[in-house]
């Protein structure tokens, strides 16, 4: 079990406590550290700092540890460019991009995502939040009280949200959104998605927050945060329901591919945007060749097999290069076949990696080499007119 306290106003006071998981300890360079007690003993730790992390030695028999510190968000000091908080605004987040508490592993990580997608029970945290001021506190974890919740990956929104109870759970809101023309949209999503896993929605809070801070779904499946201008476009608001209940287990040395994640999700958002009648395949697939030409013209991203995007860590491409390849699995194969295929791995409890997605079809070589193992497709893409 991991402690943390939070005292919010413009800034941030944390105190985390734990048993050590790991001799190193990244934490937001953002922040000041006040104090450090290693085993109960105030302990000067060597601290070295990279793109815009710092990391915290202790020493190889710490046990416990117990770090306090202070300081703020300014919108610049996130590891990526839509983590764009400052605790000075009206609306913040704090997400696992932000180090805003200290992490045992670095952000991205094999270890990281391993921890942070399969949670164990050591990743286990409990958070009191101190908040001086009336703005409401939206978390993916279990509220105890007013101020103590309980869960894993603690993410919080801050602001002055609205709440309407739906069929589904809960929306929070910021300002007025077209809510009921959306919430049928999401019933007739999820009766589509039923055909790939039997899963309704159900005890799910969605938060709906500003533009650009990034849309995403956290791992309990039960909490969406959904920027504004996602919630409003179909096309986004159906690839991040997707993401509820409809991605495949990934192992970890491949996550960083998005391949399990962002592709399939683009793959099935396709699939339900042509079912809905809202855009057809062959206008979708134009919008993806050109997502793809862009990134690789513009983007200054090199070609790259797919089975290796991970390797690379260009998982941007899998947003539009990945569905791409999959379409082309599909031409080869037929609908019929990739549907079976897809209910058999969200079925399925193992982890995939690409040779074990390879593994479910049969007679694919020549796709596979084109598509996935070599840039023959890509190249193929880049040289139509």
């Amino acid at each position: 079990m991991q402690l943390l306290r939070l005292n919010l106003n413009d800034g941030i006071e944390g105190c985390f406590e734990s048993l050590v998981q790991n001799n190193v300890l990244y934490l937001n360079e953002a922040f000041m550290i006040d104090e450090i007690l290693i085993n109960g003993i105030n302990t000067n730790c060597k601290i070295s700092k990279e793109h815009k992390t710092q990391m915290i030695m202790m020493p190889k028999d710490a046990i416990t540890i117990k770090i306090r510190y202070h300081g703020a968000l300014d919108g610049k000091s996130g590891l990526y460019p839509y983590v764009i908080e400052s605790t000075n605004d009206d609306f913040y987040l704090l997400r696992h991009e932000t180090l805003y508490y200290p992490s045992f592993y670095k952000i991205d990580s094999d270890e990281f995502l391993d921890h942070y997608l399969y949670p164990q029970k050591d990743d286990e945290f409990k958070v009191f939040v101190e908040m001086t001021s009336t703005r409401s506190i939206i978390s993916n974890l279990n509220k105890v009280d007013d101020k103590l919740y309980h869960g894993y990956a603690p993410t919080f929104a801050i602001g002055d949200f609205q709440a309407k109870e739906v069929f589904f759970g809960r929306i929070n809101y910021l300002s007025d959104v077209d809510l009921a023309s959306k919430i049928e949209l999401i019933k007739r999503i999820n009766k589509i998605l039923l055909k790939y896993k039997v899963i309704y929605f159900n005890d799910l809070t969605m938060v709906i927050i500003p533009p650009r801070y990034g849309s995403f779904v956290m791992p309990d499946h039960h909490t969406m945060f959904i920027t504004e201008d996602s919630f409003d476009d179909p096309q986004f608001l159906i690839h991040e329901l997707i993401h509820l209940h409809w991605n495949p287990k990934c192992m970890p040395n491949v996550q960083n591919a998005r391949f399990f994640d962002e592709a399939i999700t683009q793959y099935l958002t396709l699939r339900v945007l042509t079912a809905l009648n809202l855009k057809s395949k062959q206008h979708i697939k134009e919008e993806l060749v050109a997502e793809f030409k862009d990134m690789i013209n513009d983007g200054g991203l090199q070609i790259k097999p797919l089975c290796q995007f991970a390797e690379y860590n260009y998982g941007i491409l899998s947003y539009s290069y990945g569905p791409l390849a999959l379409l082309q699995l599909e031409e080869h194969i037929g609908v019929q076949a990739m549907d079976e295929a897809i209910r058999f791995m969200l079925d399925d409890e193992r982890m995939y990696d690409f040779a074990r997605f390879k593994s479910i079809f049969a007679d694919i070589e020549n796709v596979w080499h084109d598509c996935f193992e070599t840039c023959n497709y890509q190249y193929e893409l880049l040289n139509k007119c």
